[in-house]
């Protein structure tokens, strides 16, 4: 029996910026329940996750802007020390949910 198979393929993958520096407002702002809902919607495609990368970059130099708002150290120091875990972490939800593709077409 063949199994039929449903994907979508989007240029630079679904996603919201949230600029959310930490976990603890994410939840507090409600974007873990944003972002549920989306990954509901985007099953009906098939395996859905959800991956976070907090304090990025909103500015490659932010010399430029008026943004005090923000704590440049921690960015810089989340960029060198997370950011490279964020992109490893994406890398491998990705194998895992092509991996699963693959699966589902040897069955």
């Amino acid at each position: 029996m063949k199994k039929e198979i449903k994907a979508i393929l989007v240029n630079g993958s679904p996603r919201i910026t949230m600029n959310c520096p930490n976990e603890e407002i994410y939840k507090m702002v409600n974007y873990n329940i944003l972002l549920e809902n989306s990954a509901n919607q985007l099953k009906t495609f098939g395996d859905t996750e959800i991956m976070c990368s907090m304090n990025t970059y909103q500015f490659n130099d932010y010399t430029k802007y008026e943004a005090e708002r923000f704590d440049i150290n921690e960015k810089e120091r989340c960029r060198e020390l997370e950011f490279p875990k964020d992109i490893e972490k994406a890398f491998n939800i990705g194998a895992n949910l092509v991996d699963k593709v693959l699966n589902d077409i040897d069955e």
